[in-house]
């Protein structure tokens, strides 16, 4: 179903063609004008991939029929029922390195007691994630929420085996032996 306009499928065949014009010397009988309607209601319904015999054979589904078409009509023409804009540019991807950069984080906020920003500053002056402060910043943010489960994990394992033992673990997954060149405090 359209949500914008730019994504509705464009109408052909009798829905392009304008309704006849009519003088008083050519002015249909009754049957032609509902005949014309008809035609085109049906063109309509099957333009949206509506059972059209629903509609026009009553029963139990021709208001639901009329609604979806009523519907599929304002999704494309009236503003209050189109979905909001695309934002410009690419939509953001999760990057491969997002468990490195939040894993990095969560080790200075641990072991350092530095704040958020603080360690995402550390991580992109020390170039172990790219990108710049900035971006990395809203990439951590981004991520934060997808990670909190193993957030609150290593938090449930500092409880347990002791801050200091969940740090030295999380600095060898890390680094391996080369901790102390890398990430060491200041």
């Amino acid at each position: 179903m359209p949500s914008r306009k730019s994504d509705k499928k464009p109408y052909t065949g009798i829905l392009v063609e304008p309704m006849p014009k009519f003088t008083t010397l050519t002015t249909p009988t009754d049957e032609e004008l509902a005949f014309i309607i008809d035609t085109k209601l049906k063109a309509l319904f099957d333009h949206y991939e509506i059972d059209s015999a629903d509609a026009f054979e009553g029963g139990p589904r021709m208001a639901s029929a009329w609604a979806n078409l009523a519907w599929h009509l304002a999704r494309v023409h009236v503003p209050g029922f189109i979905g909001a804009p695309r934002g410009r540019g690419k939509p953001a991807t999760r990057r491969a390195d997002d468990v490195s950069l939040v894993m990095h984080v969560e080790l200075l906020k641990r072991r350092d007691g530095l704040s958020e920003r603080k360690a995402v500053k550390r991580i992109a002056d020390r170039y172990l994630v790219s990108g710049s402060e900035e971006t990395l910043l809203k990439r951590y943010k981004n991520a934060k929420p997808v990670f909190a489960p193993i957030v609150a994990m290593f938090d449930r394992v500092a409880a347990a085996e002791g801050n200091d033992v969940f740090v030295r673990a999380m600095e060898e997954s890390l680094f391996g032996d080369d901790k102390d060149t890398f990430l060491s405090p200041d």
